[in-house]
């Protein structure tokens, strides 16, 4: 009988598609601490939680290819037949919660088990242990499931082999759109053997003990905006700042070091709201003043991070991009079908409404559309011009690689006419754009008191 964690070719070669073009819908795809996945001993993934599938399927393209990991879902996921049979193919158990009823909850033996048999295997478990996604880039109480999990299974190995719970911290440039960034944050290794004699004595202490080792380790991984009552105040100063926090630092503000720049902002943000709540308050307000001002001119705080750009400069900026039109309509031309057919099949049709889904159901049926619709274009070009392979090799390539580049050059688009606006209401001294300077400026002056 298979196994679900066996890697059969119905399986195996989809994998591989799905995370190459996983790989490319997020970009850049920064992966941080590879060298932190264990080799030859079994553990289990735990990751947070943000953004629905894509936080599966980011566990899912670090791991070695030989291997698999199997995920665990709430219960309720299975109730439908088909549904259940879809989760299965896709390597996911579920996991029964005291909401699901307290009669179903000895089923998690048995999924608790297979997980042990996951891990015997040579494969590895991934956990979401908040247990609900949020929209917040703030970590949320973790859930008991993983550590019972990883104790079982230690239990299992005795002095064998060593259980290791690897933490996971995910960071996306945005929840909804392609192209944008994700940061895959790789922690070390949590030995679970050093919680055995604690476990032995006395369980639930032990699973308290090592869940607050993961929390504590996955805060240190990912953006953890710790604040209920400031937390938009401190997720706008974070974007705000980032920017100028590495030129303080004097590092190069790429990808990478602007998240970690937001990280320390956002240490600082909730130090100063636990030690000086007054000052918070008034950080708060010049947050609020910025976002308000910005909202106002229809503009981004990206345009406040850089100097002001000449007239001189924006012609050059425009006419490069004139003469890189012709990329752009080709590009368009080539995928704008399979690229919002998504897009619309969500909206229109599932009328999914929750934006934390947006992006899974956009990712999953682009695997679709993509293929099928230059299948589509393929026949067409056969049809219409020739069937000779080097021809048709030809119209897939441009197909394939001018999407990309497309999209580049309407987001440079999208930022120049940013650029002339900013510029025109900067040269007009609008009193909605000075508002948001000045709050700008004294954000970045709080900044410096800090370093």
């Amino acid at each position: 009988m298979a196994e679900i964690y066996d890697l059969p070719l119905r399986y195996f070669i989809p994998k591989l598609g799905v995370n190459y073009a996983f790989k490319r819908y997020y970009r850049p795809y920064i992966v941080v601490g590879k060298e932190n996945i264990p080799r030859d001993e079994p553990f289990i993934f735990a990751a947070n939680h943000l953004n629905a599938l894509m936080d599966a399927l980011a566990m899912l393209s670090i791991m070695p290819w030989r291997h698999s990991v199997v995920f665990l879902a709430r219960a309720d996921m299975f109730r439908n037949k088909t549904a259940a049979f879809w989760l299965n193919y896709l390597k996911i158990m579920p996991a029964f919660r005291i909401r699901d009823g307290r009669e179903n909850m000895t089923q998690n033996n048995d999924t608790f088990e297979k997980s042990v048999a996951v891990l015997h295997a040579g494969n590895a478990i991934g956990i979401l242990p908040e247990g609900n996604q949020g929209s917040q880039r703030k970590m949320r109480p973790l859930q008991k499931g993983i550590c019972r999990i990883a104790f079982t299974a230690q239990e299992k190995y005795g002095q064998e082999k060593k259980v290791k719970v690897v933490p996971v911290g995910l960071d996306y440039g945005d929840f909804i759109k392609y192209g944008k960034h994700i940061i895959i944050n790789i922690g070390k290794p949590i030995e679970v053997a050093d919680y055995m004699p604690e476990y032995t004595e006395n369980a639930p202490a032990a699973m308290n003990s090592l869940r607050d080792k993961i929390a504590a380790d996955l805060h240190s991984l990912t953006l953890d905006l710790a604040s209920n009552e400031h937390y938009d105040a401190f997720e706008t100063i974070a974007y705000a700042l980032d920017r100028h926090a590495c030129e303080r630092q004097q590092q190069k503000p790429d990808v990478l070091n602007r998240f970690r720049a937001r990280q320390q902002l956002a240490g600082k943000l909730c130090a100063t709201e636990t030690s000086n709540p007054e000052h918070t308050a008034i950080l708060a307000t010049q947050a609020a003043r910025l976002k308000q001002a910005l909202k106002a001119v229809n503009l981004k705080t990206w345009l406040l991070q850089r100097p002001k750009p000449g007239i001189g400069g924006l012609l050059l900026q425009l006419l490069a991009l004139l003469l890189c039109s012709p990329i752009f309509i080709i590009g368009f031309v080539c995928n704008c079908l399979p690229f919002f057919l998504p897009v619309i099949i969500r909206r229109d049709l599932l009328k999914a409404r929750n934006p934390l889904f947006y992006s899974s159901v956009h990712f999953g049926f682009t695997l679709i559309t993509y293929p099928l619709l230059y299948i589509l274009q393929l026949v067409a070009v056969g049809l219409c011009v020739s069937w000779h392979p080097a021809v048709l090799l030809g119209a897939l390539a441009v197909f394939a690689l001018s999407g990309r580049p497309a999209c580049i050059w309407y987001s440079q688009l999208r930022k120049w006419i940013a650029k002339m606006r900013y510029t025109r209401l900067y040269r007009k001294k609008d009193k909605k754009l000075q508002e948001a300077i000045q709050a700008y400026n004294e954000l970045e002056k709080w900044y410096d008191t800090q370093c």
